[in-house]
């Protein structure tokens, strides 16, 4: 049986921005006003998604 070591909350922050870094996207910490709270998250919510990443040596598999 494989047991799974528990990870910290700190590890499995590390490891989301990892994954998440590695899709494209990059972290933006703003502070706002409260009462402009939900417009920011109404702009964020409406931006496009991260291009898909680009690996040189795989374009070789199309070809």
């Amino acid at each position: 049986m494989s047991e799974t070591v528990p990870q910290s909350a700190a590890e499995k922050k590390a490891r989301q921005r990892a994954s998440k870094r590695a899709a494209g996207f990059v972290e933006v910490c703003v502070w706002v006003a409260p009462e402009r709270v939900d417009e920011v998250r109404a702009f964020a919510a409406s931006l496009p998604g991260p291009k898909p990443p680009k690996t040189p040596g795989q374009m070789s598999l199309f070809e």
